[in-house]
């Protein structure tokens, strides 16, 4: 948050890909960077920016099915839902719509770095998530560049499932049952919500929510089971006001120690 907005071209951005680069490197086996240009819907028409997925790779005591685990770190350019109008071309924040999703990632790196998972695990941080434009055409609005990148070009990159964290951090946290993921990954949905509900985790609400345009989906259309924990039920979503102070540790931690249970119990 101290580097302000990573919105697309801002001197955040650049700041937080080396930021996260540097940090994945002290716990990941390998971290691969995947550089990329595109243009947004919120851009000037024909520019395109640079824009960079970071991977981190932490390999498993034994061979088997790989499981992702991603949330993005870019923020929205503009502000276009906060309730003062004259804020609405303000950059937004982006406390719990970015940063919790990193932040869990990065303390799940360094719980992987000092036990390895018994299968390999990666961590992805996508770049290029929130540029999107409702009137854009659909299926992802202009949404989810950095994720619909990767999906498409993967090499020999091996992802057998992966589970999406976006807007974790509400301090008044409820993350109901995605209905994509419902339909994509039922059992690796309820393997997360079961998981929660031993630990006794009640931020997981075992009821089902809306259809949400994230990035789980690109990967979905490429045959690979993904879903989205995600609690769109956030009064600052999009606003100036997505600070750190409207999040909680304590959501940030029942996410992240849902999913190091999934991983060490071997459940996926």
């Amino acid at each position: 948050m101290q580097m302000g907005p990573r919105a697309p071209g801002m001197a955040g951005h650049d700041a937080v890909v080396t930021f996260i680069t540097d940090v994945l490197r002290q716990y990941a086996a390998e971290v691969t960077t995947q550089p990329f240009k595109e243009s947004t819907e919120l851009g000037p028409p024909g520019r395109e920016y640079d824009f960079t997925n970071i991977i981190g790779k932490f390999p498993g005591a034994r061979q088997g099915e790989v499981l992702a685990v991603g949330a993005h770190f870019d923020t929205r350019p503009i502000a276009d839902r906060d309730p003062d109008p004259a804020k609405r071309t303000d950059p937004v924040p982006g406390a719990n719509d970015g940063a919790s999703g990193v932040a869990v990632l990065l303390e799940m790196a360094r719980a992987l770095k000092a036990q390895a998972p018994p299968r390999s695990v990666l961590l992805i941080f996508f770049d290029a998530e929130d540029s999107g434009s409702a009137t854009a055409p659909g299926p992802y609005h202009g949404f989810c560049l950095g994720s619909r990148y990767l999906a498409a070009n993967m090499g020999s990159l091996r992802i057998d499932k992966l589970i999406v964290i976006d807007m974790i951090g509400d301090a008044d946290l409820s993350i109901p049952k995605e209905l994509n993921s419902r339909d994509a990954a039922p059992q690796l949905l309820d393997t997360v919500f079961q998981t929660a509900r031993r630990l006794g985790h009640g931020a997981f609400d075992d009821r089902y929510g809306q259809r949400i345009v994230d990035d789980h989906l690109p990967f979905i259309s490429q045959g690979i089971p993904a879903i989205d924990l995600i609690d769109f039920d956030y009064p600052y979503w999009h606003t100036t006001s997505d600070v750190a102070a409207h999040c909680g540790a304590d959501s940030l931690l029942q996410v992240g120690d849902t999913l190091l249970e999934v991983i060490y119990a071997d459940r996926w």
